[in-house]
């Protein structure tokens, strides 16, 4: 995970951001309630900082826009916003020493030795690998 700003943003500058960077800071965030938001649950709340505003946005796009125009700072995972951050419309940098989520497939009991779902799991982790930028696969 990331934290997005424009370019233009006095924390475009900087090589990685601490949470009291966003002390004053407008974050942008999807609709979801603040603590279930990996930025504030595992970054912020820990180091016992909040941001001086909240804006939402409904999806990625729209945040990513928002950050654009200079209308505050958003984190997001890196494969969402590199090509952004690649086509000059934005900044990304790391928070902290990084921020990393691991993502998980959920499946019946009993289901996940199936053939078809491990070649699914299989094709899965290579297109990710292979596609999207920044991430680990296990």
């Amino acid at each position: 995970m990331r934290l997005v700003t424009s370019i233009s943003h006095p924390l475009a500058g900087k090589d990685h951001i601490e949470p009291s960077d966003l002390a004053d800071q407008t974050l942008l965030t999807y609709p979801v309630q603040k603590q279930r938001l990996d930025v504030v649950k595992h970054f912020l709340t820990p180091a016992g900082v909040e941001p001086n505003k909240w804006k939402q946005a409904d999806n990625t796009l729209m945040l990513v826009q928002m950050v654009s125009a200079g209308l505050g700072v958003a984190a997001l995972p890196n494969w969402a916003v590199s090509e952004f951050s690649r086509q000059g419309l934005i900044t990304s940098k790391p928070l902290g020493e990084g921020l990393w989520r691991r993502l998980f497939a959920a499946v019946r009991n009993g289901e996940k030795d199936k053939h078809y779902l491990q070649a699914f799991f299989g094709t899965a982790r290579a297109q990710c690998k292979q596609h999207l930028d920044g991430i680990k696969v296990a």
